[in-house]
């Protein structure tokens, strides 16, 4: 039996404390992360409105199985390799490098583990709660609320530029503070 536990919010929240108490815990959360503790794993196949807009629910399962064998086993079959790369490639948001790609490319050649708890933390895991729920069995999602005032006139508009579409919400770039804090809430 084994343990998921995944860390969503909007960008800015507080989730890099809860992430740190999970891995002092020992919790393992990913060999990739950026300076706030976000599985850039995750980001590569997930973060990428484009994708968002345009995949199926079987094409969201289908990387939601790479990466659950990424992080639960350590190791990729030459299928998923190929799929994380395509995707990582093809997201215009994804930073990519030569040593992103050799360390996808060493797990096919590294000995799969099991393990028992892990997890991951990014703030946009939770634009595909409903998908990652249906998949993993054993999930505990913990996700992070600042006051909305906070976000609203945070200086952090990522979320709103990356996912405002969804609620019908754009920002314009001629959109006074007021109506970007308006629009950020």
């Amino acid at each position: 039996m084994t343990g998921v536990i995944a860390i969503g919010a909007l960008g800015g929240s507080g989730t890099r404390a809860i992430a740190q108490v999970l891995m002092d815990a020992g919790v393992y959360l990913g060999d990739n992360l950026n300076n706030a503790n976000d599985n850039k794993l995750f980001t590569r196949l997930f973060k990428d409105p484009v994708f968002h807009s345009s995949a199926d629910r079987e094409t969201v399962r289908e990387r939601l199985a790479v990466f659950e064998e990424y992080m639960r086993t350590d190791h990729l079959s030459w299928r998923s390799a190929k799929l994380l790369l395509h995707a990582s490639f093809s997201n215009s948001l994804a930073r990519n490098s030569f040593r992103f790609s050799s360390k996808a490319l060493s797990k096919l050649f590294s000995t799969p583990r099991n393990r028992r708890i892990w997890g991951w933390k990014e703030p946009n895991t939770q634009i595909y709660l409903q998908e990652i729920d249906a998949f993993f069995d054993n999930l505990k999602y913990l996700h992070v609320i600042r006051h909305g005032l906070d976000m609203a006139f945070s200086n952090n508009k990522k979320q709103l530029i990356n996912w405002g579409y969804r609620y019908g919400i754009h920002a314009e770039d001629d959109d006074s503070e007021q109506e970007i804090a308006y629009k950020q809430l």
